[in-house]
């Protein structure tokens, strides 16, 4: 949500001439924290807006920017050597129709 900015300066001077008129000091406390709430939500926007602009300048590195290394870094250790099943240890039993539990 985009608020305009001459419309918080409007809303601060509001506060400013609510906090001129009243008469106990904390009243006069309240008025200044909305005046300084207020300051912020400025502040926020003009560095969201900034963030926004930077943000669209990143550009993605392509494949051939990335090493091996740094893939190896991001994708963790992934075995290349697959496990070969040995025949010698599957249990062979008369009347079992293959290598599955579920094949009777």
């Amino acid at each position: 949500m985009n608020i305009h900015v001459s419309k918080i300066i409007a809303k601060m001077q509001d506060e400013i001439e609510k906090a001129k008129t009243s008469t106990s000091e904390h009243h006069i406390k309240e008025h200044i924290l909305i005046i300084q709430s207020l300051c912020d939500l400025i502040v926020e926007n003009k560095t969201q807006a900034q963030s926004v602009i930077s943000s669209s300048k990143i550009v993605s590195p392509n494949s051939s920017q990335i090493n091996p290394t740094e893939l190896q870094k991001m994708m963790g250790n992934i075995p290349t050597v697959t496990k070969q099943k040995s025949e010698s240890s599957s249990y062979k039993e008369e009347g079992a129709n293959g290598d599955s539990l579920f094949d009777f």
